[in-house]
């Protein structure tokens, strides 16, 4: 039976023809739309053949299609501003999957390239052809990963830490090289959250956000630090650097000018680091709130069938 379904969230359209199952999602990177089909077993290459004289009828299809590894995933280009989508996307799904069924193309799962017990799934915001041994496996380790670790592991923080302490060091070069450093918090949330994960740290809202304080305060201490290294350059290294960290700095910065300028880079920074960041922070928040999504989408094909 042909059929196909949508799903409204992702704006993925999958199903079956001749026996044949598809993909229709966007590919952000490229930017257009894509037909994907995970095939194999081709005889003779002349499938391109026919999709390039298929285009003098279809235009919308792209003149190139991708191979991916060696699972043969079928990627080919479709331009919706150029086909009627009531009218001509049946049409050419039907041509598309009739000539590969007669050139004896045979599905593959998508990951393992079997050719056995095939369905389309979800996981999370992917949609995959995959074997059903695999996608259980896929959701095994998964739910492995998310019920490992713990959310209040000293060892965790420690790499969170860690991470901090890494975007603080980048911080001050790049501040000392002269450019604007606000994107650097983004780069130190990642690290310190990526940190945080290496040490077995469970990810949750609690600990992104505090993971987002360390930075806050790594951004502070970070820019501390290149102004008493900004010093000791102006100095041309007279005072030992040690003593202007721990000494003079704190001296200077209760001169209401200098507060005020340290006052006023820190929170630029910040500033910079957050909306750099905000979308991020949101992200990953969103990722531990809401529920991983994984089902099957759609099973129709006889897969132990070969053409």
């Amino acid at each position: 039976m042909n059929k196909t379904e949508f799903i409204q969230d992702l704006g993925v359209i999958v199903g079956s023809k001749n026996d044949i199952y598809f993909i229709i999602q966007y590919d952000a990177k490229k930017r257009l739309n894509t037909l994907q089909i995970n095939v194999g077993d081709e005889e003779n290459g002349a499938f391109l053949d026919f999709l390039s004289g298929y285009r003098d009828f279809h235009p919308g299809i792209g003149s190139r299609i991708e191979f991916q590894g060696n699972i043969s995933r079928l990627y080919i280009p479709l331009d919706f501003s150029q086909i009627d989508q009531e009218n001509e996307l049946d049409q050419i799904l039907e041509a598309i999957t009739l000539e590969l069924a007669t050139r004896r193309y045979i599905q593959r799962c998508g990951v393992s390239g079997r050719t056995d017990n095939l369905a389309i799934y979800r996981l999370d915001n992917n949609v995959e052809i995959l074997n059903a041994e695999v996608y259980n496996q896929r959701v095994r380790d998964f739910e492995e990963n998310r019920n490992s670790g713990s959310e209040r592991s000293p060892l965790a923080y420690l790499g969170a830490l860690g991470g901090v302490l890494l975007g603080m060091a980048l911080w001050v070069i790049v501040g000392l090289i002269g450019f604007i450093v606000g994107i650097i918090g983004a780069v130190m949330i990642l690290s310190g959250i990526k940190g945080y994960q290496m040490f077995g740290g469970k990810k949750s809202k609690q600990s992104i956000i505090i993971i987002a304080i360390m930075s806050i305060l790594g951004i502070i201490l970070a820019e501390y630090i290149s102004i008493s290294i900004s010093y000791y350059q102006a100095i041309d290294g007279l005072i030992p650097f040690q003593y202007i960290l721990f000494d003079i700095m704190p001296t200077l910065i209760q001169d209401p000018e200098i507060i005020r300028i340290m006052l006023f880079d820190i929170s630029f920074g910040i500033l910079l680091s957050l909306l750099s960041t905000w979308s991020l922070i949101k992200e990953e928040i969103k990722s531990v709130e809401n529920p991983t999504i994984y089902y099957e989408v759609y099973r129709d094909v006889d897969t132990s069938h070969q053409f």
